[in-house]
């Protein structure tokens, strides 16, 4: 059951982004092409201008649909039928979060893609390649492989993180009658502030202990404080899911 719960909430995503797909490959091939051709300066000004907003409006759009997405199911009158189903309250969020988490790595994965497209040429790669090798190859001889792979993994917990947190809001702003839309922007502003104070302050105990100790070493530096968020964001989220949970178990009021 959670397979096909799953595969409904991302389909549901999905479609609904589906013409921002379309819309940002024919703004990647026009650019391309305007790049290619030399053409008037006011054409090429406007069309990458309009390439350059639609690849940030894709990042954003992708987020209010799974904003929405996550109201109209949870919180909503869809809800009704939604918390109806045979499928526990953590699996129902699971599925929301994990359908959610993909659709954002897609909608990135496509901006990467319409930018390869509309600017990639042979003497780019060329120099992509050299600035690429002078930063992230002393940084791989420095840090390690190991030191590289926290570093990746401590930046995808924590956009999980903050994702999760956006979804406590929201679900904290759903549980009173009226207002909800205001009291769930509170209640994310609110969490952000908290958990940005506390990250600040756990990196600074980090960064005092780190430094009472004496050692002087980049890749201990680095692995103390990616592992610090690796961990905090960790706690964070799952921190968040079971109040998510708990709220939608206890407290839930629909619309």
């Amino acid at each position: 059951m959670f397979l096909k719960l799953f595969k409904y909430d991302i389909k549901a995503i999905f479609f609904k982004f589906l013409p921002m797909i379309l819309v940002m490959f024919i703004l990647a091939i026009l650019a391309r092409i305007t790049v290619s051709l030399n053409l008037l300066d006011m054409i090429t000004l406007t069309i990458n201008s309009f390439f350059i907003f639609g690849c940030f409006g894709a990042i954003l759009y992708v987020i209010i649909l799974c904003v929405m997405r996550y109201v109209q199911s949870l919180f909503k009158v869809q809800g009704y039928l939604t918390h109806t189903l045979p499928v526990s309250k953590n699996k129902l969020l699971l599925s929301q979060l994990l359908a959610d988490f993909i659709m954002a790595v897609l909608a990135t994965a496509l901006v990467f893609l319409c930018l390869l497209i509309a600017y990639l040429d042979r003497n780019l790669i060329e120099d992509v390649k050299s600035v690429l090798n002078a930063i992230f190859g002393n940084i791989a001889i420095e840090l390690g492989g190991g030191t590289i792979v926290l570093m990746v993994i401590s930046i995808i917990f924590s956009a999980v993180q903050w994702m999760f947190i956006l979804y406590l809001g929201i679900a904290l702003g759903h549980i009173p009658p009226k207002n909800r839309t205001a009291f769930s922007i509170l209640f994310c502003i609110a969490l952000s502030y908290a958990i940005n104070f506390l990250t600040s302050l756990l990196m600074s105990l980090v960064d005092q202990l780190y430094a009472n100790a004496n050692v002087v070493s980049v890749q201990g530096a680095v692995q103390a404080v990616f592992g610090t968020i690796l961990g905090s964001s960790i706690v964070v989220s799952i921190v968040c899911y079971f109040l998510i949970v708990f709220i939608m178990k206890k407290h839930l009021n629909l619309e």
